[in-house]
């Protein structure tokens, strides 16, 4: 079928759509994916770790930027279903400033929690799993003592 946009005087357009069949045969693939995002798609969780890890066993950066995700224990969960995530962005999700139990993600790397609600007390906390982090993103938080 023909695709078209109109322009900014009303007249149509056509469009043509190149590379189809790669985007297509890529979608095919999710066990090859290495990176994805799905910001502000009003994700509330990470769903059954079992079927994550079927689905996206090499997946190494995740963006949830703009979700719906407070809950620490659904991050725990999703970073153990995945043990190939290095990356992990949560920025503007309003997150939980505590947590009973904790694993220890030896995977996650780089994690991003911006704008995130967050106090330097969590920070201390968050030391035990993301033991391994190389990278802490903290911009736009309610950091107003750091100890």
């Amino acid at each position: 079928d023909e695709m078209y946009v109109f322009s900014t005087s009303q007249k149509r357009v056509s469009v043509e759509l190149v590379g189809t069949n790669k985007v297509r045969d890529k979608l095919k693939n999710f066990d090859e994916l290495s990176c994805a995002s799905v910001s502000f798609m009003g994700v509330s969780s990470a769903g059954s770790p079992e079927e994550l890890q079927g689905l996206v066993p090499n997946l190494r950066q995740l963006d949830l930027t703009g979700n719906l995700i407070s809950q620490w224990q659904d991050i725990f969960s999703l970073c153990q279903a995945l043990p190939s995530l290095e990356v992990l962005d949560l920025t503007n999700n309003t997150m939980e400033n505590d947590f009973v139990e904790s694993p220890l993600l030896k995977n996650i790397r780089v994690l991003v929690l911006n704008n995130c609600g967050v106090t330097w007390e969590l920070i201390e906390k968050l030391k035990v799993p993301f033991a391994c982090l190389t990278d802490l993103h903290l911009i736009w938080n309610k950091l107003n003592i750091i100890t």
